[in-house]
């Protein structure tokens, strides 16, 4: 069974939805037919709104994030102290970014 890979696959699945002739696969949204005008037109906006509408699990990650506020403090390594005891902090903040 033949996947859908690109744009056009998907055109063309839309196309037979409809009961319309399918594009060619080669010219794709670039065919001068209706059906190509009609899906080039509408594939872009209809793929964002899908996307947006709808939680993808391809799309997102899970993780757990800590608050950042006024008591949040930059991570400065070389001012840790090994006799020090520090309070437990869900994640810190360095120069790279977030870091749990």
């Amino acid at each position: 069974m033949a996947e859908f890979l690109t744009p056009t696959d998907i055109g063309n699945r839309a196309a037979q939805h409809c009961g319309a002739e399918m594009m060619d696969a080669v010219l794709g949204f670039t065919e001068q037919s209706k059906v190509g005008r009609q899906v080039s037109f509408v594939y872009g906006k209809l793929r964002r709104a899908e996307l947006e509408r709808n939680v993808w699990t391809f799309a997102t990650r899970r993780a757990a994030l800590g608050a950042i506020d006024a008591n949040t403090l930059l991570l400065a390594p070389t001012l840790w102290a090994s006799t020090v005891t520090y309070f437990a902090v869900p994640c810190v903040i360095t120069n790279l970014g977030m870091v749990q």
